[in-house]
């Protein structure tokens, strides 16, 4: 004896007296855009941002929004450039070897040193000294390195404070807020 089906679960069809499952339609989307929820939508994985109009607004960094593809695509610089908020600029002549997406100095080239801000200052028969490291730094051996930011003012020979900026909760003990 067969069994006659009166109703079916969900994802299932009445046809006949039998369940049998719905068909599913198949939706190709283009590209940048994929299936969601029965509807095309961004999938862009570099966009960070997408405006009102569902245009990416905002790219990763090392990446540009194309209006020709309609999605971000990366940004190919030179050998000697990186990739900064959507264009490509020169890095210094005087970094051996540097970051591809913010441009800063790792290594200097010979008879220059590496400051903490990621730039290169050429070294004097001397050395380098004070004078070259930016204002909140001291220098110490072949570096600039930076004051505490808790300080007001500073000794650029040890980097030590001589007084602090928030004088109401800190207090200077041996040098330090």
């Amino acid at each position: 004896m067969n069994a006659t089906c009166l109703n079916c679960a969900y994802g299932f069809d009445l046809v006949n007296n039998t369940c049998i499952i719905k068909p599913v339609p198949v939706i190709l989307c283009p590209v940048g855009k994929s299936l969601v929820n029965g509807m095309c939508q961004n999938s862009d994985p570099y966009c960070v941002f997408y405006g009102d109009s569902n245009k990416c607004q905002l790219c990763a960094t090392g990446w540009k929004y194309s209006d020709l593809t309609g999605v971000c695509t990366k940004i190919i610089c030179g050998s000697r450039q990186c990739s900064y908020k959507g264009f490509c600029i020169d890095v210094s002549p005087f970094c051996g070897t540097f970051d591809p997406i913010y441009g800063t100095c790792k290594s200097c080239i010979v008879n220059y040193y590496l400051r903490l801000d990621g730039s290169c200052v050429q070294s004097y028969a001397g050395g380098m000294s004070q004078t070259d490291c930016q204002p909140g730094y001291y220098f110490s051996g072949t570096t600039c390195i930076e004051v505490n930011n808790l300080c007001d003012g500073y000794l650029q020979s040890t980097g030590k404070c001589t007084s602090c900026k928030d004088k109401v909760n800190y207090y200077l003990i041996n040098g330090v807020c």
